[in-house]
């Protein structure tokens, strides 16, 4: 599913994010 993908993708962007904050 298209939106699942789409979710996938940002779960990933805001672990990035938590990874440069830590």
């Amino acid at each position: 599913m298209p939106t699942n993908q789409i979710h996938i993708i940002v779960d990933h962007r805001e672990n990035k994010l938590k990874a440069l904050f830590d």
